[in-house]
């Protein structure tokens, strides 16, 4: 680009949503050139720039997206608003984003069982994700507030006993199943950005899992989760039968 201002334009954010609040350029809205160079980033071609109106009529947010991957840093190049081109600083943060699959299980257990689990997590970030050697995540009863308004419906409060209300909290406390303790066996450690990384995990039940009930919870791994249900099943026949 030729004729290029001193004046430079800001653009912060993470690698996919960087942004800056600008004039309405004479361009108006829509797509404009972006000139960028960023080591070891093999970047789109051409690289446009939004200028999208924002609230107040003379404003406007200007949006560019790069790779994912694209490590934080500062980085200077040129956009055209108008007949001459203006200096551009993109400061790209840090950004911490991941994905598994599968996404879920669904399993029938007892109550102190460990569930075996593998999953591959991708790391779509721009900076590494240490996977930890273990987690802890709790376990609710998956229809624990359903239980609890049907039995603050149907009670009667008794001279001297507990009032409605101190029942519907009973029962929720009651739908409290305590903590799932995850213990990863192989994977644990950083995964750099766009790596994909196999683990094997065990995901040891609380004691106090009730018979019959079903109970849910999530294993968070940065911004992605593993949602478990375990239907609890008969200790005893089980215990029997070995």
């Amino acid at each position: 680009m030729q004729n290029v201002s001193d004046r430079k334009l800001g653009l912060r954010g993470s690698p996919r949503h960087l942004t800056a609040m600008i004039p309405m350029p004479p361009v108006g809205p829509g797509l404009v050139p972006v000139e960028l160079e960023i080591p070891e980033v093999t970047l789109p071609s051409p690289l446009l720039a939004a200028v999208v109106p924002y609230e107040v009529v003379e404003a406007a947010q200007l949006t560019l997206s790069l790779p994912g991957a694209t490590p934080p840093g500062r980085y200077e190049g040129e956009i055209k608003l108008s007949e001459r081109t203006q200096s551009l600083v993109v400061d790209v943060e840090p950004f911490v984003s991941c994905a598994i699959l599968p996404h879920s299980l669904v399993a029938n257990a007892r109550a102190g069982e460990a569930l075996h689990v593998e999953l591959t997590l991708l790391n779509q970030g721009n900076v590494a994700y240490e996977v930890r050697a273990s987690y802890a995540f709790p376990l609710v009863d998956a229809i624990g507030i359903d239980r609890a308004l049907r039995r603050f419906t149907a009670s009667e409060t008794k001279a001297g006993g507990p009032g409605r209300a101190d029942r519907f909290f009973d029962e929720l406390a009651r739908g409290r199943g305590g903590p799932v303790r995850v213990d990863v066996h192989r994977g644990d450690g950083p995964v750099m950005p766009r790596e994909m990384r196999e683990i094997e995990a065990a995901l040891k039940l609380p004691s106090r899992l009730q018979q019959g009930r079903a109970y849910s919870g999530s294993w968070r791994l940065a911004d992605a989760a593993f949602s478990i249900r375990v239907e609890i099943g008969d200790q005893s026949i089980e215990e029997e039968a070995r």
